[in-house]
């Protein structure tokens, strides 16, 4: 068949024109306000088919193919015409009614579809013939594919010709298609990466709500590999990923289910992502697929919760849909990667204001199954994660209580004289949690914490200093547990030392109120003094710490105050 020759005047003329117009109306649709979801869904097309006609246009094959563009074209630009007027419409609000611009919108959609489907053929063919002429040269020329820039022509073909067959093929296409895509993006781990970036997400998306169950297998497969690239985490949620994935969660099969959840729980990583899952349905049905899921399932449900309760607008949402009844009974009987997840949500879900959240926790036994994981915990992070839970539990007073009761000060007093350093930072903030109420001060330093509490003030890491100082200023504010405190030798000299202006790493508060509490007595005044407090705590004056100069109030009284008086230092 004869090539048509390309007119230069009228033919390339043409699509120049339609490439402008189409560009011209993404502009206008960016400054739409009203019926934004169908305006992101007509500038989503609109951007395909200027990219598509942007890369024809520079295609030497362009005039054996033009035939086949040239109505498509003329029709084109008459619907790019009727979407002007209708972008005019929507920005001047004056559309006629609400439900006819909704009806013309989608109508215009439509027709963008058929042409994007149109162009695609055309630019399939063009890219074929290309690759063979590529080819062709490469037999005669020798080997070239070691060049990088024919290496990201050649990964961009292959993703566009899965991504063609996914848009017009019939449904067996369809499948076999998304077979040979998710194995190309687990054979280079660089596939999946570029097919995120050069594919098209949407359509791919669009498969989740396939009528073939297998298709839909095979899709929710696929995004399941895009959805571990943290690059693209943002994009699939942009192009509402989660929305057909909370539908697989409800009405899927068992492998659909744990590769949608799975999904879930990777983009809920994210905090925008978990914002917008929560928003959309989809607590009921994780707390749903905890409970009665596979065991697969249900570790990737229970990291999903996990993931919802480091938000804290969410945290109410997942009590009341019954989360914290489903995370205790996997704390209890569950695996051990659905323990753990379930441990750290419970964590989550314990921490901010919400008291009632924190008494709930209690009330449905989650203070003895946490205990009993405590106990039975063999690492380290399962110990710090059960202690960090039961510590935040510990800010409801009737947890308090009840945690003390079950023996938890004992297991935080062992776990901080022979726990790795983690833990016993753990510990530390567990026993200050529970030291912070009045009634139990007393009983929490007869447990025998305070010695290596003071022995913790030596530590290597400085947040294990502070943690240790913070918990032993609520503690000495008893005086049975300042006796027992100054029974250890340089316990005073060590919180001493963390005054030193020159260590700006450890909060200067907490050593302070703890020398404060002690400086009640004249014994444990002069020892403060004789272990150099005063220099530090004039520097820390001079600075303008807050507490600097009440605790030099204490400790010098009125001469100490005539010589700042002197030196103008207040």
């Amino acid at each position: 068949m004869a090539a048509a020759e390309v007119n230069n005047s009228s033919d390339i003329e043409l699509l120049k024109e339609v490439h402008g117009l189409c560009n011209n109306l993404l502009s206008t649709a960016a400054l739409v306000q009203s019926f934004k979801g169908r305006w992101m869904v007509i500038c989503a097309r609109l951007q395909c088919i200027s990219d598509i006609i942007e890369s024809l246009m520079t295609s030497a094959l362009l005039q054996q193919y033009y035939l086949r563009l040239k109505l498509s074209m003329s029709q084109i630009l008459v619907s790019l015409e009727e979407g002007n007027e209708l972008a005019q419409k929507s920005i001047n609000m004056n559309y006629g009614g609400k439900l006819l611009m909704q009806s013309n919108l989608d109508a215009f959609v439509t027709k963008l579809d058929l042409y994007l489907r149109d162009l695609e053929v055309v630019k399939g063919g063009i890219r074929q013939h290309e690759r063979a002429i590529a080819i062709a040269k490469t037999t005669t020329a020798g080997d070239h594919n070691c060049n990088p820039t024919s290496q990201m022509s050649s990964r961009k073909d292959i993703i566009w010709d899965f991504f063609t067959k996914l848009r017009i093929g019939s449904t067996e296409v369809k499948k076999t298609t998304l077979e040979a895509l998710i194995k190309y993006m687990r054979d280079d781990e660089k596939a999946a990466l570029a097919v995120g970036v050069d594919g098209d997400l949407p359509r791919l998306i669009h498969l989740l709500d396939c009528n073939s169950q297998p298709v839909r297998e095979k899709a929710v497969h696929a995004i399941s590999i895009l959805a571990v690239i943290d690059e693209l985490k943002r994009s699939l949620v942009a192009d509402n990923a989660h929305l057909p994935l909370i539908r697989v969660l409800e009405s899927g099969s068992l492998f659909a289910k744990e590769k949608a959840v799975f999904t879930l729980l990777e983009l809920t990583s994210m905090s925008e992502n978990a914002h917008a899952v929560a928003s959309c349905g989809g607590i009921p049905l994780l707390v749903k697929l905890c409970e009665h899921g596979t065991p697969c399932a249900t570790v990737s449900a229970a990291g999903t919760l996990r993931n919802l309760a480091m938000n804290e607008h969410i945290r109410r949402s997942l009590y009341d849909e019954g989360a914290v009844e489903v995370l205790i009974s996997q704390v209890t009987s569950g695996s051990c990667e659905a323990q753990e997840q379930a441990v750290e949500a419970l964590q989550y879900l314990a921490l901010g204001k919400d008291d009632k959240i924190r008494t709930a926790i209690g009330r449905h036994g989650g203070i003895q199954c946490l205990l009993m994981y405590l106990r039975e915990a063999s690492s380290t992070k399962s110990q710090e994660m059960a202690i960090r839970v039961l510590s935040n539990l510990a800010l409801s007073a009737t947890n308090a209580k009840a945690l003390m009761a079950a023996g938890f000060l004992s297991q935080l007093t062992e776990l901080l004289k022979v726990g790795s350093p983690t833990v016993q930072k753990a510990a530390a903030a567990g026993i200050c949690s529970l030291s912070s109420y009045i009634d139990l001060k007393r009983q929490v330093g007869e447990a025998g914490c305070i010695a290596p509490l003071t022995q913790m003030l030596e530590a290597k890491d400085t947040s294990e200093q502070e943690i240790a100082a913070q918990t032993l200023s609520t503690l000495l504010l008893v005086n049975s547990n300042r006796k027992e405190f100054c029974k250890e030798e340089n316990g005073i000299a060590r919180l001493v030392q963390l005054l030193d202006p020159r260590n700006q790493s450890i909060a200067k508060r907490f050593p302070m109120s703890a020398l404060l509490a002690l400086s009640g007595s004249s014994t444990y005044r002069k020892r403060i003094l004789s272990a150099g407090a005063r220099p530090h705590l004039e520097k820390l004056a001079e600075m303008n710490v807050a507490g600097a100069k009440k605790t030099l109030e204490k400790l010098g009284g009125r001469k100490l105050l005539g010589i700042f008086s002197r030196h103008n230092l207040w």
